[in-house]
């Protein structure tokens, strides 16, 4: 009776044992798994921070080279009233663009965090669509160029500041290698799980090979 209460017993401390290794098992994965989830929502913050280096070179360095071109040529006596009046006018447009775009990157760098960017929800994209145009307006005047739009109302989440950097850099595109007095549209189409911005130009296209790297994410 006695080594039967003594089996017994060991048996219990053994299932004690084991129940108490499987539970630090368990809490081992559990560290090990969020430890990963962590990694990789620091990997895409650093990845998304890159991209931001990306844009601000891309959107504000341009028109700060186009001042001090100018501010050089004024130096140096080389531009007349009448030149100095019309190039005034150009570089204070964007030079204004510029600055709403710092301060969108400004309000996008504080909405990132390590579980990456921070989404709202867009109920007026058109409101957002008009306003993107407005900025690129003087740029496409002076080609000629009308920009036209047709929206759908939707109402979806996702960051907006992406979705007007996007917009703007593919209007700023679309003006930029179509012809004079060309017609640029902006149209949307909503799926059931997608909403799409579709912007159509008159100019030559891209070729596969360009396509390609900007679906491969091989270029920026």
């Amino acid at each position: 009776m006695l080594i039967l209460i003594l089996l017994s017993f060991i048996l219990f401390l053994k299932y004690q044992q084991h129940a108490k290794t499987k539970e630090i098992l368990k809490k081992q994965q559990d560290l090990n798994t969020e430890i990963n989830r962590q990694k990789n929502a620091l990997k895409k913050a650093l990845f998304l921070k890159n991209k931001l280096i990306s844009i601000i070179g891309h959107d504000l360095i341009g028109p700060l080279k186009s001042l001090k071109s100018v501010l050089d040529l004024s130096a140096l006596g080389e531009l007349n009233a009448d030149e100095r009046k019309l190039i005034d006018n150009q570089l204070s447009g964007k030079l204004s663009g510029s600055l709403e775009i710092l301060g969108n990157l400004v309000a996008y760098a504080k909405s990132i965090d390590v579980e990456g960017v921070t989404k709202e929800t867009l109920d007026e994209i058109k409101l957002t669509v008009a306003d993107t145009i407005a900025n690129v307006e003087e740029l496409a005047a002076e080609k000629s160029i009308k920009i036209e739009f047709d929206i759908l109302r939707g109402k979806f989440r996702a960051p907006k500041f992406f979705v007007e950097v996007a917009l703007r850099n593919l209007l700023t595109n679309a003006i930029k290698y179509s012809p004079e007095k060309a017609t640029i549209n902006v149209n949307t189409e909503e799926a059931s799980n997608a909403y799409e911005i579709i912007v159509t130009d008159e100019g030559v296209g891209m070729s596969d090979e360009v396509l390609e790297k900007l679906n491969s994410g091989a270029s920026f």
